[in-house]
């Protein structure tokens, strides 16, 4: 991938993750005037919204690089770097998968564990496209 095909994805993600909570800040608004059920589903997925913060973070963590090692070291420090990221992907993802099905048997009522791995593989799927795209922009190719 080129340097401006990922510049390019990445302000199409951003867009992508402002509209969605938008979407969702208005529908737990909604929900909240109506006073339907669709509050508390609304609240698990705002929580778990929050990792667009961490790809926020680790996209700025790669990009902010400005004099960083230069050829095959660049490379190993990218590699390194999103390892370190991985495995902080890792703990958000556990974390969040605790809380999902905490939240779903305690408030939701709910014994429905797939939904539970829907929104887990979801969660690490965006962090880890997040590392890669901040990987890419620190090799700047």
């Amino acid at each position: 991938m080129t340097y401006q095909t990922v510049s390019k994805l990445y302000s199409f993600s951003v867009c992508v993750g402002v509209l969605l909570w938008i979407f969702l800040i208005i529908r737990l608004i909604w929900g909240l005037i109506k006073k339907n059920g669709t509050v508390k589903s609304t609240i698990k997925y705002l929580t778990n919204s929050l990792i667009f913060l961490f790809v926020y973070v680790v996209y700025f963590s790669f990009a902010i690089v400005v004099n960083g090692p230069q050829g095959e070291e660049r490379v190993k420090w990218v590699r390194s770097y999103s390892i370190e990221w991985l495995i902080w992907a890792i703990g958000i993802t556990t974390f969040l998968a605790f809380f999902n099905i905490i939240y779903g048997r305690r408030i939701e009522k709910m014994d429905n564990v797939s939904q539970v791995l829907i929104l887990t593989m979801a969660d690490l799927l965006i962090m880890c496209y997040g590392i890669f795209l901040g990987g890419r922009i620190a090799l700047g190719d």
